[in-house]
């Protein structure tokens, strides 16, 4: 018996169900910071500057490090403006919509 044959996974959910997006924007000093944090939160969601002049910032994460993610974001906003412009389902920006 081969391993393939031993193993069975469920069928993975869709993007849009197992990712999410949160698009906010901070001073373009703060951008650094933002994402030296998140790149220390290994596994837990993908930070990309859009737009470097206006501080628009993307973070995907998997619904699983949903609680880590916020967490971050909101002691960030305890320490320099913070605003969260857009949240939700799939990946905005690499679904196809343009984000």
């Amino acid at each position: 018996m081969s391993d393939a044959s031993r193993f069975t996974y469920p069928p993975a959910p869709p993007p849009a169900e197992r990712w999410r997006t949160i698009r906010f924007s901070v001073h373009h000093e703060n951008i650094f910071t933002v994402v030296s944090l998140f790149e220390g939160y290994d596994n837990h969601a993908i930070v990309r500057t859009m737009d470097p002049a206006k501080g628009i910032l993307h973070v995907w994460y998997c619904v699983d490090a949903e609680l880590p993610v916020k967490r971050l974001l909101e002691w960030m906003a305890g320490r320099f403006p913070l605003v969260v412009l857009q949240e939700s389902p799939g990946m905005l920006g690499i679904d196809g919509d343009g984000g």
